[in-house]
């Protein structure tokens, strides 16, 4: 469990408006963090004020880090802070990355001397954090050699400076050789088993499989390996023609049989497959498979779209680890080694649809979002997805980076947990939290303005009435107070926190790292809940351990970024996470939210075939989530990858399915 900022905008946001006892706490976990750029925080006013209210120490020990000087330190402790442990180890490897700028060879005798260490254990373990934490920029061309005096050479060392504060570096041929490409990603899946989870994401993410249809850049369904689909007078019936080109990676020729044999896996081993539609019956006459549903399906083409029905060779489980070495699939690339941390794809000789450009893929999980652009930075990744906003400018120069950038289908959204005998239960809390909320700071300052403010489920870039639909719980602290006193929450013991029955109103927020605006978000929200009184704890754990509690209700707050028209439009995403969970029926909404008109506005949408009404169906269900203070809509993403210059194709779509393509190439 964590209670202190972890990213240099959320330190900004703290820092700027703190008050003199504030502002110390805040330095002092900056001091402790993993963000080793300090100096652009001497120049806040109120950092330089402290120089004059008998707190120069905390000045002084800000210098320090800035200058990463810890020789400074050991000879004048009296000036600065008492600085704990975890504080003078990185004072100590910010001190080895000055040392490293002024000497090309570094012995363990003089680095022991310059960091007063006597144990070559310690020094060890603060080189190799260095190294590993990727503090120090650059390559070591040369193999270290250790030795109890002379102990180590790093020889042909570039460009050494602190992470993440810019600055050129040579041109490296590290990546993008003509017949391999490198891609950086974040990337949840231990397995590629396509009916676990969401794993199928990654398998079609990764240019291994394709389905029936895909999203173009219009959101509009397109044929992929179906070439047309019509549906049947009954308006459950749906014939679709599969694409008598397509093959599997193993050569064997894609048809309805094929076809029905992978739904039939899917729908028999995945929970997720009957949340989308149910089948009644298949049929099969050599490239015409008909779907037959069990209740109308209008958008079948659409939901055949989400990756979760990606196409695969069912028969060939007999001879294959689809766990270990994923499921034969069509596309471009099939994988030759599969770990979390690192895929290795390989070309697919006998694809269907066109020339394949790279002979081998690899695609290395990078979770954090500065790491990633780093490495691109650095030369060692042809293109990155999602680049945080804070480190976009890195990449403005045209002759070196190419963006992609559109503003995406997703919301940043955190579901409440309100079942009964929680605080948040009382729908005055839930609407005094969000209101407590500067939602339009987070997204303008904090996101440098590369996220829109939230308001309601579904992002202004859909049409689905973004304007439309009225705001109840706009930012306004006063009002918040105001509604957890007639909730009865009050701080009766002057702790800083409201209180009822004994108990502090404190919530557990739940964040996964990956996405670099969730801990800022988290962050913010600590801050200021802590303002009307509510303790926030911030819990940060592993996509694959987080996801899990999205079904069993451990949580307070859950944060994702969510995809919110992942079939073309709202239906599902809605359904999943706020209609009622009958008996598992919705898994995804443990939070406890129900609301009857919701649920009834839902099965008319089910069956509704007119767009126009569709539509309408799914604004007024958004304006009852937002009038129920059901979920804290906090922005919307824009979404992009950046690939070097000499690499062309490699966009970003508004369905993020979509990654790893045939068309990505080196550009001729």
């Amino acid at each position: 469990m964590s209670s202190s900022p972890s990213s240099r905008q959320s330190f900004e946001y703290l820092i700027k408006d703190a008050s003199d006892n504030a502002l110390e706490k805040i330095l002092e976990q900056l001091f402790q963090s993993e963000i080793y750029l300090l100096s652009p925080f001497l120049h806040y006013k109120n950092v330089q004020a402290l120089r004059t209210r008998g707190q120069n120490k905390y000045y002084n020990t800000l210098e320090l880090f800035s200058l990463y000087d810890y020789q400074r330190y050991s000879k004048s402790k009296n000036n600065y802070i008492t600085l704990n442990n975890t504080m003078i180890e990185k004072l100590k490897i910010l001190s080895i990355v000055e040392y490293s700028k002024d000497h090309k060879v570094m012995t363990y005798d003089n680095l022991k001397e310059y960091l007063c260490i006597t144990d070559e254990n310690e020094l060890n373990q603060l080189l190799f954090k260095s190294f590993t934490l990727g503090i120090i920029k650059g390559r070591v061309n040369m193999k270290l050699t250790w030795k109890k005096s002379a102990a180590f050479v790093l020889a042909g060392m570039m460009a050494l400076a602190v992470a993440g504060c810019g600055g050129g570096e040579k041109k490296a041929d590290k990546a993008a050789a003509k017949d391999n490409f490198k891609f950086g990603m974040t990337n949840f899946a231990d397995t590629l088993e396509p009916t676990q989870t969401t794993v199928s994401w990654m398998v079609m993410r990764l240019g291994l499989g394709e389905g029936l249809c895909k999203f173009g850049s219009d959101l509009k369904v397109q044929p992929w390996l179906a070439e047309s689909w019509k549906i049947g007078d009954d308006k459950l019936s749906w014939t679709i023609k599969i694409n008598d080109k397509a093959v599997f990676s193993n050569g064997k020729k894609i048809d309805a049989a094929a076809v029905k044999a992978c739904l039939e896996r899917t729908f028999a081993k995945s929970p997720r497959a009957k949340t989308f539609f149910e089948v009644a019956e298949y049929k099969c006459d050599g490239q015409n498979l008909t779907i037959k549903t069990k209740v109308p399906c209008p958008s079948l083409p659409g939901m055949l779209c989400d990756p979760l029905f990606l196409v695969y060779d069912a028969a060939s489980e007999k001879d294959r680890d689809f766990m270990k070495e994923g499921p034969i699939c069509s596309g471009p690339y099939k994988v030759k080694t599969y770990t979390k941390a690192k895929a290795m794809m390989e070309r697919n000789e006998k694809y269907w649809d066109g020339e394949v450009p790279f002979k081998t893929v690899e695609a290395l999980t990078i979770d954090d979002p500065n790491a990633r652009a780093m490495a691109l930075q650095k030369g060692e990744l042809d293109a990155i997805i999602n680049v945080g906003a804070g480190d976009m400018a890195l990449f403005n120069d045209a002759k070196k980076y190419t963006i992609s950038e559109i503003a995406s289908m997703r919301t940043v959204l955190a579901q409440i947990n309100q079942n009964k005998g929680l605080p948040m239960a009382d729908p005055k809390v839930r609407a005094a939290f969000i209101q407590c909320l500067n939602r339009e700071t987070y997204n303008k300052v904090l996101l440098k303005d590369r996220f829109i403010p939230g308001k309601a489920p579904v992002p202004p870039s859909l049409d689905f009435g973004f304007d439309q639909i009225t705001d109840p719980n706009k930012y306004n602290v006063e009002n918040a107070k105001k509604l957890l006193a007639e909730a009865g929450w009050k701080d009766t013991n002057g702790d800083g926190f409201v209180d009822k029955d004994g108990k502090n109103l404190e919530i557990n927020f739940l964040i996964y790292p990956g996405r670099a605006e969730l801990p800022l978000y988290a962050e913010a929200t600590q801050a200021d809940a802590k303002a009307v009184g509510i303790k926030v704890n911030i819990q940060s754990l592993d996509y694959n351990a987080f996801e899990p509690k999205r079904s069993t209700g451990e949580y307070g707050l859950m944060i994702s970024n969510i995809l919110t028209a992942n079939t073309g439009d709202p239906e599902i995403f809605l359904d999943w996470y706020w209609k009622t969970n009958k008996n598992g029926s919705q898994p995804l909404n443990a939070s406890g939210y129900s609301n009857a008109e919701f649920d009834k506005l839902s099965d008319q949408a089910k069956v509704e075939f007119d767009p126009a009404k569709r539509r309408d169906i799914f604004i007024k269900m958004q304006q009852i989530l937002v009038n129920d203070s059901a979920a804290v809509f906090f922005g919307y993403p824009k979404t992009n990858m950046v690939s070097r210059a000499n690499i062309v194709n490699a966009n970003i779509y508004p369905a993020d399915y979509y990654w790893i393509t045939k068309d990505i190439n080196v550009k001729k």
